[in-house]
This record gives C-alpha cells, structure tokens and sequence, in this order.
C-alpha cells in the first residue's frame, strides 16, 4: 500500500501548523531547559557495546558511531536501550520483583529479575551522571514527538506529522494543566497529593485561594467555547477548603 503523501497545499499549511506550534512549544521552560546541545550515540544497544570476557562489568569499546550527531537533548531523551528495556506490565511489579529474592531455578524468571536490576541501574546512572538527560526523560513524550516527526511529511507521508498534531491539540489542555500542578506544588509547598505541612498549611490555604482566583478569571475570559465557570472549577488541581 502506497502511503498517503498529500496535496502541495495540504503539506503547505501542515507544515505552517507545525511550524507555529514548535514555536509555542519552544517557550515551554521544560524544553528551554533541555534543549541544549548533546553528544547522542541513539544506537547504543548491547549488539554495539562490548565486554571484557573477564569481566563482563568492564567495557572495552563501543561501535556503530555513524549516526552520533549533537542534538538538543530532548530529541532522543525517551530512547531506552535493548538492554534496559522491559514491558509496561513488567515495570508495574518490577518493585515488588526486586524486592523478593530470586528463588526460582527457572531461566526465565532469572532473565525478568536481571532485565529489572538493568533498568533499574540505567535510571540510576541516568540520573547521577547525567541529570539533564534525566530532566528531558521526565518531560511528557507528546511535546518532544513533534521536534521529531516534523521532517518526515515530504519523504514519506503527512499522515505521522498529523497525528501528531492531533494529538498534542488533544492533550494540550492536559499538558497545561500538569504545568499548573506543579506550580502550585512548588508555590503552596504541597506534595502532589496535595499534604502540607501544619505549619504551611494556613499560608497554603491563603495562597491557593489567590491562586483559584486568578485562575477563574482566566476561565471567564477564555474564548475556548468549552470552558466555563464549571469545568473552570474541575480543572483546578487543588480542592478550595
């Protein structure tokens, strides 16, 4: 099956689209702060690393550096390696896995229990040695997806770069509100499940007062026909006690 390439006018105004909306997105302090320059090796995978047989902890070369470029470092934040990477069904129990001891002779239940302690390590080391790389993999993926696919509607298909779009319209209200979240965390000194302490909570309670003001006067003078008074009062994180 062909793929859909799109008319000249259709790709024209997609890529208009796309062109303001990288340039909002560009604002966001979340991307400002990761987008500095990176040396990326994005092909590093276990067929590219190798090993002392000695000692299977000591690197001895990493190849394969053809497609190593600097790059923002959000571009290739959410690319994990083969060898720390484990399904979303395993990550959910992986806790509790590492938690219990490996009693089990079976082979697959050791190659689980070392596919968690590799991808348990990678986060570790990720965010020691490298905490800006950690800070980009924090970012919600639907606002790097874009930077990525922009490039690709003339040579292939418009149909990934509109998806994409659609996508981040959809979820644009819930990127926001996310930000949001976590400036009041930081302004009422509140965990994300919203405990102050009881020495904070009264000035927490003044400020999320101001704050839910503010906000409902936003509300009303938005031009988005959805929102009103009482999805204004939904969408705040925070309950007014």
């Amino acid at each position: 099956m062909l793929a859909r390439r799109g008319t000249e006018d259709e790709h024209s105004r997609l890529i208009d689209i796309a062109q303001l909306t990288m340039e909002r997105l560009s604002q966001d302090k979340q991307l400002t702060r990761t987008s500095d320059p990176m040396l990326l090796h994005w092909d590093l995978h276990k067929r590219n690393i190798y090993v002392s047989a000695e000692d299977p902890t000591h690197v001895t070369s990493i190849i394969d550096w053809q497609f190593t470029s600097i790059e923002p470092i959000f571009i290739y934040a959410n690319d994990t390696p083969d060898f720390a990477e484990i399904s979303n069904a395993l990550a959910a129990k992986d806790e509790e896995a590492l938690a219990t001891p490996c009693i089990s002779s079976t082979q697959d239940e050791h190659s689980r229990r070392d596919s968690l302690i590799c991808r348990k390590t990678f986060e570790v080391i990720i965010a020691a040695k490298l905490p800006r790389l950690a800070a980009a993999r924090a970012i919600d993926d639907t606002m790097l997806r874009l930077f990525r696919y922009c490039r690709s509607s003339h040579t292939s298909s418009d149909l990934v770069l509109r998806h994409e779009l659609l996508e981040l319209s959809r979820l644009w209200s819930e990127l926001n509100m996310s930000k949001l979240k976590l400036f009041l965390m930081d302004k009422l000194d509140s965990s994300s499940e919203e405990w102050v302490s009881p020495e904070s909570w009264q000035s927490a309670r003044n400020a999320n007062k101001v704050f839910l003001k503010q906000w409902m006067e936003v509300v009303g003078n938005s031009e988005d026909p959805d929102m009103n008074e009482v999805r204004g009062r939904g969408l705040w994180p925070w309950e007014e006690k």
